[in-house]
């Protein structure tokens, strides 16, 4: 079987200024037509952790009359076409399911990151009033559901509550019988409907904005999709183990919209245990996989996994988030597997890159990342480029192209007169044989685990907490997360300010957990310049000060 050409992307007939985009829904009902018995989706049997019932498979027709009954579930409950619906779920087989259920009823998904606390969620709604409310798991003492319940009574454009799992709340409406196969009553074809709403919402932080809501159309998706579809040569025999999170590029890219484009089987991991994602990586003969460095250099050093006849694997990429700390990729020269190079930029696109030894990655190229011919356009999706023809600091990464997602009107993702959007990471040009750009980090902007987070929040998060005066957010190396997040705190006279105590306080309201820091100092006064703003490098230097004196008192 060969590649998906990209031009089978476009309705036949229409030219370039005509091209319509297929829609993921309409992609599923076709592949049930033609293979409904192949596998679809499947995740894995560690699911009580979280909540949920043993894993589940499903083929491709299977899949199609889920979708379709919760088409009518949401039909049923008063949702229209151009309505929004936040969806906060881990990364499991419904997830995927409820995804293109939206999208075919004609509804809009707002993909909330499933670590949220009803801080982020309510956030969420003031920034895009959903009409509806969609959860399952836990990740703290209370249930996504339950926390859905609670933000749904302060924010009056929420009409449905709905959840999965066991034992849900009274006013949420239980989802779990129409993703069993047997036991809910066969549904209807649903008629897909349209809207002019973009089919997503995935978010993002700049620094003066810490949650900015990224739309996405149709076609933008699949271009991701297809991108990786090209790269890759992806036929409907591959299977895709997938470890992100459906709600930013990594996710994207790299799972739900290839496997949409090639036709494969998606296998769904709830990052992370390595073992279980080694287990799956057999049981279900995945072909391609995509880890952060760390992860990536644990698997590879399995030594007995690499030579097991069972393991089906041949690409295997590197994910490289902005800024993070990058470990060389393993030798894996004597496998059957090849390396790739996966790069989220900005939380709105993802580039695929083939791996080279020994090559910096920090280093994208810079202009027309084709996938063929230089002079080939179609086979362009992202281009980048600078926001000044200097080498001055503070520029830009600028994005365009098929798969670079951009808001109508005015607005931080606005396109520019040249097509281009502002990713939010700032970058210099490198002086090489070809045109390269160089990412820089910016104290501003924590990357945090594929998180974007604006330091200003945490700033603010932190300094509300009781016992302190001031405070102000730091970070520290971390092979797995990039970055380790780490509070300056100024205690009040007579105060005593922990570590245990701030992660309380932020427990208490409900803050997202991965805005718990791993570490407090304690300071005199935050470093600030004359325009006010926070000196983080001199907290990161005052905490590895410490850090030294405690191993020489030691």
């Amino acid at each position: 079987m060969s590649p998906l050409p990209a031009e089978e992307l476009q309705r036949p007939g229409a030219g370039p200024s005509e091209s319509v985009a297929v829609g993921g829904p309409a992609l599923f009902r076709q592949r049930a037509e033609r293979r409904p018995d192949a596998l679809a989706l499947a995740d894995t049997g560690d699911r009580a952790s979280f909540g949920f019932h043993p894993g589940r498979s499903y083929t491709y027709a299977q899949g199609e009359r889920v979708i379709d009954r919760l088409c009518g579930f949401f039909t049923d409950h008063g949702l229209a076409p151009g309505d929004i619906v936040a969806i906060q779920m881990p990364n499991v087989a419904e997830t995927v399911l409820t995804y293109l259920a939206a999208s075919r009823a004609g509804l809009t998904i707002a993909a909330l990151p499933y670590l949220w606390g009803a801080l982020e969620v309510s956030e969420a709604c003031v920034a895009l009033e959903p009409a509806a409310l969609i959860g399952g798991g836990k990740v703290t003492d209370k249930t996504i559901p339950e926390t859905h319940r609670d933000v749904a009574a302060l924010h009056m454009c929420v009409r449905l509550v709905a959840g999965l799992g066991p034992d849900l709340p009274d006013g949420i409406a239980g989802l779990d019988a129409l993703f069993d196969d047997e036991a809910a009553n066969t549904a209807e074809p649903f008629q897909p409907q349209s809207s002019h709403a973009p089919v997503m919402y995935t978010f993002t932080a700049r620094p003066d904005h810490p949650l900015l809501p990224v739309p996405h159309r149709c076609d933008e998706l699949l271009a991701l999709g297809a991108m990786a579809v090209l790269a890759l040569g992806l036929t409907a025999e591959d299977r895709l183990l997938n470890a992100f999170p459906l709600t930013g590029p990594a996710g994207l890219a790299l799972g739900v919209m290839p496997w949409l484009v090639s036709g494969g089987a998606l296998i769904q991991h709830q990052p992370f245990d390595l073992e279980r994602f080694k287990h799956q990586a057999l049981r279900d003969k995945a072909t391609v996989t995509a880890l952060p460095p760390a992860y990536l250099a644990a698997f590879a050093e399995d030594e007995a996994l690499l030579a097991d006849p069972d393991l089906s694997l041949r690409w295997l990429g590197r994910v490289v988030f902005a800024c993070g700390q990058v470990l060389e990729a393993p030798d894996l020269s004597r496998s059957r597997i090849s390396l790739f190079d996966a790069h989220p930029l900005g939380d709105l696109t993802c580039v695929l890159l083939r791996y080279a030894k020994g090559a910096d990655p920090a280093l994208l190229p810079r202009g027309k990342l084709a996938l063929g011919p230089k002079q080939d356009d179609s086979m362009v999706f992202v281009e980048t480029a600078l926001s000044k023809s200097t080498d001055a600091e503070g520029a830009e990464l600028l994005l365009r192209g098929p798969a670079v997602p951009k808001a109508q009107g005015p607005g931080l993702l606005s396109a520019d007169a040249r097509g281009f959007v502002g990713s939010g990471l700032p970058c210099l040009p490198e002086e090489a044989s070809e045109p390269l750009l160089r990412l820089k980090c910016d104290n501003e902007l924590i990357q945090l685990g594929g998180f974007s987070i604006a330091a200003s929040e945490l700033d603010t998060l932190y300094t509300a907490y009781p016992a302190c005066e001031d405070a102000a957010v730091f970070t520290l190396p971390d092979p797995l997360l990039g970055n380790r997040l780490c509070a300056a705190l100024v205690p009040k006279p007579g105060q005593e300010s922990n570590l245990v105590s701030l992660n309380w306080y932020l427990a208490k309201r409900q803050a997202a957990v991965f805005k718990q820091p791993d570490r407090v100092i304690t300071v005199d006064r935050i470093p600030r310049d004359r325009e006010g703003r926070v000196l983080r490098h001199e907290l990161a230097e005052m905490a590895e000060a410490k850090t030294t004196e405690t191993e020489t008192a030691s």
